[in-house]
């Protein structure tokens, strides 16, 4: 690519998207790394302005998608096997004089070693794969939440951006309540376990519709749940630990 560069063009910025996306940049240091329909969509409309369907026919997978206002409005997948689609990428580019593999020179230059592990970051115990490469960058697959990922990973500006969003969830649930001071039927006390996660301001509304005062369980409740748990009553004991707690 550099011998085709004209004289005097610098690369200010790399950028890497499909499948394996965060690990090749990883590996070969790329600057940035996008998703692949979104990379496509704006590659689409920087060739072809105003665009409107866009197929994607990659070694994985082909998929389709309309384009309305420059914004992915939706995405069509082949449900047959896809196992052909690297075979005819391969067979197009040789027709055309092209290749669609890295050049060996930039393969070999990565060197690297992966060790798997158990993480205990949480019940998950997922089991990691982590990849260290020469360049001193690391890549971890397998995780399911960011407890898994090593610092530097390129998730710390992301996470700082994004709200958590379950806490969010968790305070319109339940925050937004707010019971009665004078209550005519009595208290009802209610546990926050199982499906009162999603339903709660339903009970709430009602009961305190018809005159009841609603409690709610203590949020730390769970402390005194786990030290008397009963494994073989799941979740019964649990619903009735946190019962007692109101």
């Amino acid at each position: 690519m550099y011998s085709q560069l004209p004289e005097g063009a610098q690369v200010r910025k790399s950028g890497v998207t499909g499948y394996g996306e965060r690990l090749v940049r990883a590996a070969f240091g790329f600057d940035l790394g996008e998703v692949e329909t979104l990379a496509h969509a704006r590659a689409a409309e920087a060739f072809l302005p105003g665009v409107t369907f866009v197929i994607d026919l990659g070694g994985q997978d082909m998929k389709c998608f309309a384009v309305r206002g420059g914004r992915i409005t939706d995405v069509f997948l082949n449900e047959a096997c896809s196992s052909g689609c690297g075979s005819f990428l391969q067979t197009f580019a040789e027709s055309q004089s092209m290749s669609v593999l890295l050049g060996r020179d930039a393969v070999r230059a990565v060197t690297g070693e992966t060790r798997i592990s158990r993480c205990l970051g949480c019940g998950n115990k997922c089991l990691l794969t982590r990849t260290e490469f020469g360049n001193g960058k690391g890549y971890t697959a397998g995780n399911r939440c960011e407890k898994g990922k090593k610092d530097g990973e390129g998730e710390t500006e992301i996470k700082e951006k994004l709200p958590n969003l379950y806490e969010q969830k968790y305070k319109q649930l339940f925050a937004r309540h707010a019971p009665l001071t004078e209550a005519k039927l009595g208290v009802v006390g209610i546990p926050r376990v199982l499906n009162l996660y999603e339903d709660y301001p339903f009970w709430f509304t009602f009961l305190t519709a018809l005159g009841f005062r609603v409690e709610l369980s203590d949020p730390k409740a769970w402390r005194w749940i786990r030290s008397r748990l009963n494994p073989s009553a799941i979740p019964r004991s649990w619903f009735t630990g946190t019962w007692r707690i109101c």
